[in-house]
């Protein structure tokens, strides 16, 4: 699918609340030996093309200096309302690889969980990837159909990447069979330091006007 988006110029120091109120939202546009370019978008065309697109497609941005391929780099989000206030767009290189954040989408039944062994706990909700951009892949897929006791992992090296590299430890938990009770006194219970765990956030919601 190929997702597009128009743009129009600004003048850097333009009142941005000006623009906001005309259904724009200030954006800018770097990478690849490019200084920033300050632009504006209509709001609700991006937050269409967003949910669609996130932050692992590439956007051909249709400016006044030509089409330019980028990915939604940072986005700013009022925190009251969730509007999307700002957005940066990374110019990309087709034969260049990029550093992206891909989220991962758990699939399948853990027999510990359907039993009542245990609760799964998702450790990791996304990853960042370095792949060329024609290669990001939208999610990666976590099968728990694996997961059949108390203290079963899934590692990050257990996920297959079609392409491209992971740019964290192989190594880091992405998934694991919690029980239901304090078992860390009892016999054969599985002894997992969560302190050792970091919890990575989930993908950004937005807000249609």
């Amino acid at each position: 699918m190929k997702f597009e988006l128009k743009t129009h110029m600004r003048d850097a120091h333009t009142d941005n609340d000006t623009l906001r109120q005309e259904g724009l939202v200030p954006a800018v546009f770097y990478g690849a030996g490019k200084d920033a370019v300050s632009i504006a978008v209509h709001y609700n065309d991006f937050v269409k093309l967003y949910k669609e697109a996130g932050e692992t497609h590439v956007i051909d941005l249709i400016t006044d200096q030509g089409t330019q391929s980028v990915l939604v780099h940072d986005m700013q989000q009022d925190p009251v309302s969730n509007k999307v206030i700002h957005v940066d767009f990374k110019v990309v290189e087709k034969n260049k690889a990029v550093s992206v954040t891909v989220p991962f989408e758990f699939s399948g039944t853990s027999p510990a969980v359907k039993s009542g062994a245990g609760t799964l706990t998702k450790v990791m909700h996304e990853v960042e990837v370095e792949v060329l951009p024609a290669h990001i892949p939208s999610s990666l897929i976590v099968d728990i159909s694996s997961l059949e006791n108390v203290g079963d992992q899934i590692l990050l090296k257990d996920i297959p990447l079609a392409e491209g590299s992971y740019t964290v430890d192989g190594e880091s938990v992405v998934a694991v069979i919690s029980s239901l009770r304090d078992e860390s006194q009892e016999e054969g219970a599985a002894e997992i330091d969560f302190s050792q765990i970091q919890v990575q956030k989930k993908g950004k919601e937005v807000t249609e006007e």
